[in-house]
């Protein structure tokens, strides 16, 4: 049982070691129904986002970044018709 808490608190601090957070400056969005809904759908999507935070003209998100990068969240938010601050 001990070696089984060891692996866990193992296994459990590499995950947290991938997971990074970032915060987006995002311009074009102007209503809570549409533009933040649009854009928390648009990061759902992508493969290795754990959390988000969208409100008008910002992006909160936690990411594992072994399974996806910064470019591809900026991509889908870009893809669903808004501008990143780069």
């Amino acid at each position: 049982m001990r070696k089984m808490a060891c692996l866990l608190a193992l296994v459990g601090s590499v995950a947290a070691a991938q997971a990074e957070q970032l915060t987006l400056k995002i311009s074009g969005m102007i209503c809570e129904q549409g533009c933040v809904k649009s854009v928390d759908g648009a990061l759902a999507k992508v493969s290795g986002v754990s959390k988000r935070e969208v409100k008008i003209g910002e992006a909160k998100v936690t990411f594992d970044a072994a399974k996806t990068k910064k470019s591809d969240i900026i991509a889908a938010i870009e893809k669903a018709g808004y501008m990143v601050a780069k």
